[in-house]
């Protein structure tokens, strides 16, 4: 059987090849597949440009994240307002006042550990508008709004609507994750959007691109990349440790990324807040689409406002740092994440930190990409 993360791979040794070039100054063994298009290479060539300006274009608390996690509680929500108040007296932002970025960086902590990767202009614009319409596709799918929920989330008055927008609300894809609120009592299952042939089309129309954001991944933290690559291989070797293990057979086919969960969220603006299902050290990646250039991202605690528009990919450590976001226009994002309680049970191994100090330490100097499913 052919696996989608696969190509992931393929991408991933290729950018690797690239970086190591240019760091090295040395011609590496030809890396590329038969079956890249121009588009893709042009794409891989691109984010390793952004990826190498990010990392040179460093910001720095003055503070530890190990230390910092320490002061939050295990189910820290980011909107008790008294508790970020009392972080930011004793953990300083970078910034005084919230300060608007444009261009590619990082921000690291005093002990090297990388909190935040701002990667605009990282993606093509044809890239983007292709997830874009594909997202046009599967519009009948998007659960909407709940008025008076109890969680913003699904709360109506987050969300916003005008005519000829696409449907406000979200939809859920895993290929194997735990019904909320029943990681202790219920099997691990594919998510019931992605047992839907419409929702199979999206993410078949969406492989390369999500191949395309795991190879950047296996770059900015090389060690979660792997953790979800173990993941993906322990589905394909095991497909019956999860419930509609024939569907999941199938999925395995078009699932191209590392991250365990990929949420699409229409037309919603999002209050301060953490995620707390994922592991302090792990990134979330953040894909604005649509139309508009006036979205923002903001991180308070460390005291930055991001310019937040389509052809940008932000990876933070969303559980670690309180963020929000809000756009103008007809808009959507997709969040790729994983859930530290679906490696738990598939004995997946946490990762730690992404570090400035060891960041590129296993590139390779030859044609040495050893890969087994």
């Amino acid at each position: 059987m052919d696996y989608a993360f696969e190509l992931t791979q393929s991408l991933s040794n290729y950018m690797k090849a690239q970086i190591a070039s240019r760091l090295w100054h040395a011609e590496l063994p030809n890396q590329i597949r038969e079956n890249f298009s121009a588009e893709t290479m042009f794409e891989c060539n691109l984010a390793v440009e952004v990826i190498l300006q990010a990392f040179e274009n460093q910001e720095y608390t003055t503070w530890d994240a190990e230390e910092y996690l320490t002061h939050l509680s295990a189910r820290c929500t980011g909107q008790n307002f008294t508790v970020e108040a009392r972080l930011k007296d004793k953990f300083s932002p970078v910034h005084s006042a919230l300060q608007y970025q444009t261009l590619p960086g990082t921000v690291v902590d005093s002990a090297g550990n990388i909190l935040v990767w701002y990667l605009p202009g990282i993606l093509s614009e044809t890239r983007v508008e292709s997830v874009w319409n594909s997202l046009r596709d599967i519009e009948t799918m998007i659960h909407k709004a709940v008025p008076l929920a109890t969680s913003w989330r699904v709360n109506d008055s987050y969300f916003r609507h005008e005519p000829g927008w696409v449907q406000p609300g979200n939809i859920n894809f895993s290929p194997a994750w735990f019904q909320q609120g029943h990681e202790t009592s219920n099997p691990l299952e594919v998510s019931l959007d992605l047992c839907n042939p419409i929702g199979q089309e999206f993410i078949r129309d969406t492989t390369t691109s999500s191949a395309l954001l795991g190879a950047i991944l296996s770059i900015i933290h090389p060690e979660q990349y792997r953790a979800g690559m173990k993941f993906l291989q322990r589905l394909a070797a095991e497909p019956e440790l999860v419930h509609k293990a024939e569907i999941l057979k199938q999925i395995l086919t078009i699932w191209s990324s590392p991250f365990g969960v990929m949420t699409v969220i229409s037309n919603r603006d999002t209050p301060y807040h953490r995620d707390n299902g994922s592991c302090y050290s792990w990134y979330d990646f953040l894909m604005p689409l649509g139309k508009g250039e006036h979205g923002r991202l903001e991180l308070p605690g460390l005291g930055l406002r991001y310019k937040y528009d389509p052809m940008t990919l932000v990876a933070i450590t969303g559980r670690l740092l309180q963020h929000g976001a809000v756009c103008d226009g007809d808009r959507a994002v997709i969040v790729y994440y994983m859930r530290r309680t679906v490696f738990e049970e598939l004995g997946v191994q946490e990762a730690g930190w992404s570090t400035t100090y060891d960041l590129f330490a296993n590139l390779p100097a030859t044609n040495a990409f050893d890969f087994e499913i």
